[in-house]
């Protein structure tokens, strides 16, 4: 896994912006390092995508396009400081093998955290209202 920047979908009405990776998946086993890295790639893959299913059905939610709009920047930035901190993260391995495994498994748990804090404000904005159930 090269340590890349995460690409957000541009901003539109139809959607907010999605976590996207830049790598090409490697094999998943524990025999190498290669194989550990493919591993953690297979986890970052499952996290982002259940937050980018999270957002689609947040985002659906919000009704006014100045509330779209902040929740695309909030998205954005949550974005790059899930980046940041976790190349932090991994510069404590720089050089070595197990930097892009730490770069990852900081990667899924940021999404873990994310995904609570997406629920939490899900439950708010649906209060009262019918909506369509939390992805699971």
């Amino acid at each position: 896994m090269v340590v890349t920047t995460p690409a957000a979908a541009s901003t539109h009405s139809s959607g907010p912006p999605l976590i996207t990776e830049n790598f090409s998946p490697l094999a998943c086993h524990s025999n190498t390092t290669l194989g550990l890295e493919g591993c953690a790639e297979a986890r970052l893959t499952r996290a982002d995508l259940l937050v980018n299913r999270e957002l689609y059905v947040t985002f659906s939610q919000l009704t006014t396009a100045g509330a779209r709009r902040a929740f695309d920047r909030s998205e954005i930035s949550w974005m790059t400081y899930r980046r940041n901190a976790c190349l932090s993260v991994s510069a404590i391995f720089a050089g070595g093998t197990i930097a892009p495994l730490e770069f990852a498994d900081c990667e899924v748990t940021a999404d873990q955290n994310r995904s609570r804090d997406l629920h939490f404000f899900y439950r708010l904005l649906v209060q009262g209202h019918r909506a369509p159930p939390w992805p699971a």
